[in-house]
Order: structure tokens, then sequence, then C-alpha cells
């Protein structure tokens, strides 16, 4: 070929492949650029992914420490009106317990005041001086400055008698004022309250199982008139005669004159005449029945025994008794079943 042909030839082919070079330059360059776009969006979904998963644990968190937070919170709370309603309900107890104290206190202020004025009156007699009614108190007395006692001062002292009384046997406060009244209105030495707090600790030693409280109620005069010693005598007989030994105290607190030293009767003896009459009575009872009534109505050994109907050779039947002695004799037989 000629020169110039060959050159014109030569740069067709060159101009060719350098065509076909950046054409496969460009495919290759695609390729490659979408194969990297392939695995950006691959590694963004997961990034996408570890977010999601971060945020959710945050939140989770975040959740848990609010939970958290607001159950200390409600505990606190609950603790706080618990602290406050024992603080209201204590301090509620200080004002009733003052109360009650201050209610107490006004009550031994007014028996103190009205007591000089209605200790001493009667039914037969009209108002007087107050200087009357200790001169009358006190006849036969040795009066003195030195053993003599005020109203005030037997005021006090049936007060204390009475918390005495109240406090040392459980007695309601009508019951305790009774028999410091009517140990007051006796004239015994054991109305002030210290010599009885002596005298009660004596029976209660020399007397087991006695309550000595029950004593007073049913007879307050018992303390100044019993013999501590002839007491222990008449409680063992009544041990020996065969009656229960749970039931001789009770016989004791609902009898007290059986702890007393009888001048015309012996206690055995009173015993023994009784059960006679009960048996003249119900011809049918045994002697242990009789025992058993006596038990129940100790009262008997001076109802029955003091009856003269029961000195007639006749027999006597129940429904010439005194209505009052019928119903115990009844009960205490059981002839009412």
């Amino acid at each position: 070929r000629p020169k110039s042909e060959r050159s014109s030839s030569n740069r067709s082919s060159l101009r060719g492949g350098g065509r076909s070079f950046l054409s496969s330059a460009a495919s290759s360059s695609g390729n490659a650029r979408n194969n990297s776009g392939d695995d950006d969006d691959a590694d963004g979904d997961d990034f996408d992914d570890d977010s999601v998963k971060r945020r959710s644990e945050t939140n989770e968190k975040g959740g848990n420490a609010f939970i958290k937070e607001e159950t200390e919170e409600t505990n606190e709370v609950l603790n706080s009106f618990e602290e406050r309603l024992e603080l209201a309900i204590e301090e509620a107890r200080e004002i009733l317990s003052e109360a009650t104290k201050r209610a107490r206190d006004e009550t031994r202020r007014e028996l103190l005041e009205t007591f000089s004025e209605t200790f001493y009156t009667t039914t037969t007699t009209t108002t007087t001086t107050k200087a009357t009614k200790t001169e009358k108190f006190f006849k036969g007395r040795k009066e003195n400055d030195e053993n003599k006692i005020t109203d005030e001062n037997r005021a006090l002292n049936i007060a204390r008698t009475q918390s005495f009384l109240e406090i040392k046997f459980k007695m309601r406060d009508f019951e305790a004022a009774r028999v410091a009244k009517n140990l007051a209105l006796s004239k015994s030495v054991y109305e002030d309250c210290d010599d009885l707090m002596v005298q009660v600790d004596r029976l209660e030693k020399a007397l087991p199982d006695v309550n000595v409280g029950k004593l007073l109620q049913n007879d307050a005069s018992i303390v100044s008139s019993v013999n501590v010693a002839k007491a222990v005598q008449n409680m063992m007989t009544l041990y020996e005669l065969g009656f229960k030994r749970e039931r001789v105290p009770s016989m004791l607190e609902e009898c007290p004159r059986l702890l007393l030293d009888e001048t015309d009767l012996s206690a055995r003896d009173r015993i023994r005449l009784v059960t006679e009459r009960i048996q003249s009575i119900f011809p049918d009872e045994t002697d242990e029945g009789c025992l058993y009534a006596i038990g129940e109505e100790p009262n008997l050994l001076w109802a029955l025994a003091d009856l003269e109907i029961f000195n007639r050779e006749a027999r006597v039947d129940i429904a010439e008794l005194p209505m009052s002695v019928q119903e115990m004799v009844v009960y205490a037989t059981r002839r009412f079943k």
C-alpha cells in the first residue's frame, strides 16, 4: 500500500481500538459503581437495623428507669403517709389519755367539794353547818388536834381508797366508791387507805385463792371484824367437812360471815343444823346433797338457821318459808328441774 493509506488505516484502527477501550472502561466503571451501590445499600440496611436496636434498647432502659423512679416515689409517698398516720394515732392517744386524766381529777375535785355536804345528811335531819356535822361524827371520841380528822381529809382518803380498790381488784368505779363509803360509815380503823392495804395483804396471804375484793364488796366491815387465825380455822373446817376444794373460796367470797368467830354456833355446828333443816323440808335429800346445796348457797347457813318456824315439831313445808329463802333453797337443791 501506499504510505499514506497505511497511515490512515493505522489511525483508523487506533481510533476504533481507543473507542473500544474507552467503552469497555466505561462499562467496567459502571458495573463497579453498581456493585458499590449494592454494597452501600446492604451496609445501609445493617446500619439501620443496628440503629433501631440501639434506640429500642435505649428506650427500654429509659422506660425501666422511669418505672423504677415512679415506684420509688410511690413508696416514699406511702411511707410518708404511714408515718403521718402513726403520728396522728399517737397524738390521738395522748389527747385521750390527757382527757381521761383530767376527767378523773375533776371527779376527785367534785368529790372533795361535795363530800362535806352529802356524807352526813340523812332523811330525818335538816341542813346543818359543817361544824355541827363534824361534832356529831366525832361524838364519843377524844377530840384533840392530833387525831381529829377533818372532812376534807376524810373525803380525800375515800378517794384514795376508791382508787386503790379499782387498781388492786379491778373493781368498777361505782363498786369501789360504795365499798370506800361503807368503810368510812363503819368508822373502821381500815377506812384509812394505808391501813386497809396492810390488812388486805394479810388476808390474801392467810386465805389463798380467796378474792379479798369480793369479800369487801359483800361485806366491807369484814376487814375490821375478822380474826385472821379464826378465819383460817373456819376455812380448814369447810375442807374437812367435804366441800369441794375449788368451791370453798367462792363460798367465803359469797358469805364472808363464814370467816368470823361466831359465839353462838361454830361453823361445824351451823352446817349440821342447816343440813337437818333442809332434810326436814325434803326428806329424801341426802347429807351429800345438803352439803352441795350449802356450797351453792352458803347464806343458807344463816337464812335457815335463824328461822323460828323450825322450832316446832311439825314438818315445815317450803311454802311456809319467806320467798327469798324459798328461792335460795330451790336453787341450791336444784328442785326447779
